[in-house]
């Protein structure tokens, strides 16, 4: 339960997250002035964005809450 609870917005921050970066990427890339190998480097960055935010970011929450539980449970 209280992993759903942490889950769930950091699914909805990670879809937009990574609207914004096709977003971002479509409005500044076009075939005709950038080249192929640009473009890839553009959608690299953007699904490491993505990844960073849809599982570092739940990784360091549920971390945190564990390191947290540790602390004060235990001592």
């Amino acid at each position: 339960m209280l992993f759903d609870a942490i889950i769930d917005p950091v699914s909805d921050l990670s879809t937009i997250a990574a609207q914004a970066a096709v977003e971002w990427i479509a409005d500044h890339t076009s075939l005709r002035r950038d080249a192929w190998l640009l473009i890839a480097i553009k959608f690299f960055v953007a699904c490491l964005v993505f990844l960073t935010i849809a599982v570092g970011l739940p990784i360091l929450i549920i971390a945190l809450v564990v390191w947290a539980a540790f602390k004060f449970l235990i001592s």
